[in-house]
């Protein structure tokens, strides 16, 4: 497992702060993908899972046009997935959201 770099870090957290601007409070942030795994290189995206409440309230097709709108300003190289703690705890273990989740990082959330 890798550590995360401090500019990809600064990202992350200017990410999620965008999310909680636009009415999206994660409770729990995981980067998956190269970062996660120590081996991304300059041209590697950030790949994150998003868990939040608020997303059982939005339409479908909102969720993820939200997670886009997040990164408008930081035109940052972000992929996010968008889930719910209800869904995740739904979760069968061979799935793909615990399967990032054994395998990514938590990022650290303020508060």
């Amino acid at each position: 497992m890798g550590t995360l770099q401090p500019g990809v870090r600064d990202l992350i957290a200017r990410y999620v702060a965008e999310l909680g601007r636009l009415g999206v409070t994660p409770t729990r942030v995981v980067v998956f993908g190269s970062q996660a795994r120590g081996t991304a290189g300059p041209l590697s995206d950030i790949d994150l899972l998003i868990v939040s409440p608020a997303f059982e309230t939005l339409p479908p097709p909102e969720r993820p046009r939200l997670l886009a709108r997040a990164n408008r300003t930081l035109l940052a190289p972000i992929q996010a997935l968008w889930t719910t703690p209800a869904a995740l705890d739904r979760a069968d273990s061979a799935s793909f959201l615990r399967t990032v989740i054994a395998e990514g990082l938590e990022f650290p959330l303020a508060g």
